[in-house]
């Protein structure tokens, strides 16, 4: 029998300590409690490390792997369709503004919706809770709106508006009184259609002359704010 030039026995490599020394065989007790005979020159090169466990390991974490990232790539694959539909895209770019300025200090709008206390309700923030709750009121032309100007963002609590009934809603709305009714200063300038880029200077000249007789009150007559206008443009 060859004699043994180096003796290894109670040496570990890798996970596997040596029990029993042979010329050329060790038999070895890996960290994991298995058994396994190794090559001696195989232990001390590095090519075997444990009973096969690490394989076993690496085996199991490479199927979960895949699994998970094809669970990705489903998910991914559905948001990609849907955010292709003109009507999910739309309400999508509207969800996120919504969560922006309640929910990002660092937003412009934060200060007048996430810094006073309006939040976003908690089955909002999954997106498609709130295409389920708000596609089919949907109309161009219309932004969401929220009926108390104090409250949440939710289901309950909001609505869409145009943009003349928002500016009736909102904490800076000026009101126009003529007669019995009471007006906005965008219906003032265009009655119920939307305003467009053309009446944004018939908008302008109407605040310029509520400022002037406003005198800090957020209500004028129509009368009043018309003697305004056709004196300074008369």
């Amino acid at each position: 029998m060859p004699k043994i030039s180096e003796k290894i026995v109670g040496k570990k490599f890798g996970r596997l300590t040596v029990l029993r020394q042979h010329p050329v065989w060790t038999d070895c007790v890996c960290d994991c409690g298995g058994f396994v005979r190794a090559r001696m020159d195989k232990l001390k090169t590095a090519r075997i490390v444990s009973c096969g466990c690490i394989r076993r390991e690496q085996s199991v974490k490479a199927a979960a792997y895949r699994q998970q990232a094809a669970q990705t790539n489903v998910t991914r694959a559905k948001q990609s369709a849907l955010k292709q539909m003109p009507l999910i895209r739309k309400l999508h770019g509207i969800w996120k503004g919504v969560r922006k300025r309640c929910e990002r200090p660092a937003s412009k709008e934060y200060g007048n919706y996430g810094g006073r206390g309006v939040v976003v309700s908690e089955d909002w923030q999954n997106f498609m809770a709130f295409v389920f709750d708000m596609a089919a009121g949907w109309e161009r032309g219309k932004s969401i709106n929220r009926k108390d100007n104090d409250g949440p963002y939710s289901r309950e609590n909001c609505e869409w508006a145009t943009p003349s009934a928002q500016m009736r809603n909102t904490r800076r709305s000026v009101v126009v009184e003529d007669g019995e009714k009471k007006l906005t200063l965008a219906e003032y300038v265009c009655g119920e259609r939307c305003i467009t880029s053309e009446d944004t200077a018939a908008y302008q000249r109407a605040y310029r002359a509520y400022h002037k007789i406003a005198s800090g009150e957020a209500t004028v007559t129509r009368a009043a704010l018309d003697r305004a206008l056709a004196k300074k443009y008369q």
